[in-house]
């Protein structure tokens, strides 16, 4: 391994190119020779080390499931059940005791990026700064006059100053006034996120590059793991939270700032241009640290921005693989809100704008980590939110997808992860993609697929001027329907509609362990999904 103090050189690979200029994946696709990445490998190999090779069975033919835990295990038996129902864990508590249970298990661990959030306890950038004689300042961005920050009206953002307000910091004078006594009080700030400030990290900067090398590689390594090594070896990869940056909505104001003073805010801007190159960069440093693949997995936030018209937003996803979408969808309950943080998922915009796509990036090579949030009734969550969030995964799911199931937000739950974070419905074996109907077409027009299709529509009962479509997939041992709210409509029983079926079923129930009395024709509503077991 690499000394850290060192900046690692880039491999020779189309991979560490700038993403600004990229039109495709930045690997070339085959499934011969070294890899750093999995766009190196074939649909259903992956970047095993250096070399491609086949994909790591998951625990369950059918599916494959991820968790997302940000705080402490609540002991040896929280840790053990976890690695016995997932595939891919996201905030690791002990790796030697997960892979004794779950030997095919992957271990990301989870960091932030775009934000300075590392001058806290534990490895922080300070103490790094410090022992490689680097000013710590030069790792965040700086206002070089007074900026009132948007979102924080009314707030404090630095003691001693007018709330709302962030000094600028300009010794050299002119210009705006510029009140900072010192330079840290003008660092650049994000948007209110409810608590205290969050830091824009100077991204660009050569140093904080060798700064997040150094802590991502303890991480992966061990080495700055509460300071305690693994025994097991390095683990697979990092989640890289609050990572892509999108010019247009100009968080920051980074033209007011003393590093991009006056520079337009728009996809050519160098800032936007770091955020690009940040992960293939970072892929390419753990490979010659490691010398095997560590998977740098960006945090999307938002399923949508999937599909977002952001070239950072694209080009990341034409250089790496894997991506997590936060919020893939949310279950309401019976309320139907189009918009807002926790708004109901709705066949405009997560069919459209994110289905869709995801099966496109998948196809190309891409990973999708698709977090489900059920928020409508506390920790306990709803039987129709495990059936809508586990059916629309159906529909797209295959060897690139996992599917994440939550009830509460932070990924911090206090009861134990099982109460919270999991769906038991992903136990029941539904068998593999199956060919669409005879004389049917998929949802991109083509026959004999194994793809999703409409398998019925019309005009909503209620809001006749608006359409509904009830989608489907065949399994092997089941039929998948899910219907999504078109927006202006309702989810509740006033949207029902009937659909007879090809033959007879039995709904699966959402335990996972259990199905009803035999049918041969269904109503469903607005933003729900049933699995129905062939008999």
């Amino acid at each position: 391994m690499q000394p850290r103090y060192l900046v690692i050189p880039a491999l020779a690979l189309a991979v560490a190119t700038a993403c600004a200029s990229s039109s495709g994946p930045a690997e070339t696709s085959g499934t011969q020779g070294t890899c750093v990445t999995d766009f190196s490998c074939g649909f259903d190999q992956e970047c095993n080390g250096a070399v491609c090779g086949a994909i790591t069975p998951a625990l369950r033919p059918h599916i494959q499931t991820a968790s997302c835990l940000l705080r402490p295990p609540l002991d040896t038996n929280e840790i053990d059940w976890r690695a016995s129902h997932y595939d891919l864990l996201i905030g690791i508590s002990d790796p030697d005791e997960a892979r004794a249970v779950n030997p095919n298990i992957r271990l990301f661990e989870y960091v932030v990026a775009r934000f300075n959030r590392f001058d806290r306890a534990g490895p922080s950038a300070p103490a790094w700064a410090s022992a490689h004689n680097v000013n710590p300042e030069d790792l965040y961005l700086h206002y070089k006059e007074d900026v009132n920050v948007p979102t924080w009206e009314g707030k404090s953002i630095v003691p001693g100053f007018a709330s709302g307000m962030v000094p600028g910091w300009n010794p050299g004078g002119g210009g705006n006034p510029a009140s900072a006594t010192s330079r840290d009080q003008s660092r650049v700030v994000g948007f209110y996120n409810g608590g205290s400030p969050w830091y824009f990290a100077n991204v660009a900067n050569p140093n904080y590059h060798r700064f997040l090398d150094a802590y991502i590689g303890g991480l992966i390594d061990g080495t700055w793991w509460y300071g305690h090594p693994f025994a097991s070896g390095p683990l697979d990869g990092v989640l890289v939270d609050d990572a892509i940056w999108y010019p247009i909505f100009n968080e920051g104001l980074l033209d007011h700032s003393s590093e991009y003073y006056g520079v337009s805010i728009d996809d050519n801007h160098p800032y936007t241009v770091a955020i690009e190159n940040l992960f293939p960069g970072l892929a390419t440093d753990m490979m010659n640290e490691f010398a095997s693949t560590k998977d740098i997995m960006p945090n999307y936030g938002h399923v949508l921005f999937l599909n977002y018209a952001n070239r950072c937003a694209q080009d990341i996803q034409k250089t790496t693989p894997w991506i997590y979408g936060e919020v893939w969808v949310s279950y309401t309950g019976t309320s139907s809100p189009a918009t807002g943080s926790n708004r109901c998922m709705s066949e405009n915009y997560d069919y459209d704008q994110a289905v869709r796509q995801i099966i496109y990036q998948t196809r190309a090579g891409g990973r999708r980590v698709l977090g489900a949030r059920d928020y409508s009734s506390g920790t306990a969550g709803t039987d129709r939110g495990r059936m809508l969030t586990l059916g629309l995964y159906y529909l797209i799911s295959n060897s690139h997808t996992y599917y994440m199931y939550e009830t509460m937000s932070g990924h911090s739950g206090s009861d134990p992860v099982s109460a919270w974070a999991y769906n038991p419905a992903v136990e029941y074996d539904i068998g593999q993609p199956d060919e669409i109907p005879p004389g049917t077409v998929d949802f991109e027009g083509h026959a004999n697929t194994k793809e999703h299709y409409i398998i019925d529509s019309g005009n909503d009962p209620i809001y006749t001027s608006l359409t509904y479509h009830v989608y489907a997939r065949r399994f092997t041992n089941a039929l998948v329907l899910v219907k999504l709210l078109p927006v202006g409509a309702t989810v509740d029983d006033l949207s029902k509609t009937h659909l007879v079926l090809d033959g007879t079923y039995a709904p699966l129930n959402p335990d996972g362990q259990t199905v009803g009395a035999p049918v041969t024709e269904v109503d469903i509503r607005n933003n729900e999904a049933l699995i129905l077991i062939r008999l």
